[in-house]
């Protein structure tokens, strides 16, 4: 009678048992899903942009006027190139359409 009561009481435990629990007992783990990826990646990337940063601060051979001069300089001197470059290209296309239309005879 014994030996039926423990067997009951095994199979009662079984029930309870979670699903982390079973696949210890055989020695394996849950999958992790991307998240439990990503999530310490993350931190660690936004943790080394900080640090980064503060170093970047720290050692900045400039004060924060110059290089804000120095940045926005630079800033319109490739706004400038940009506008240059793509009017120049604008006026080729420009140019292109029109010997276009004469050849084919269409209108612009």
């Amino acid at each position: 009678m014994q030996r039926i009561w423990n067997t009951i009481k095994g199979i009662q435990a079984l029930g309870n048992l979670k699903t982390d629990d079973l696949l210890n007992y055989v020695g394996l783990e849950k999958r992790r899903s991307a998240t439990d990826r990503v999530l310490p990646m993350a931190g660690a990337f936004g943790a080394g942009m900080l640090v980064g940063a503060g170093l970047g601060i720290l050692f900045a051979p400039m004060s924060g006027e110059e290089t804000r001069k120095l940045i926005l300089d630079r800033a319109v001197e490739i706004n400038r190139a940009l506008r240059s470059r793509f009017s120049k290209d604008k006026g080729r296309a420009e140019t292109n359409a029109g010997s276009r239309d004469e050849t084919t005879g269409a209108q612009a």
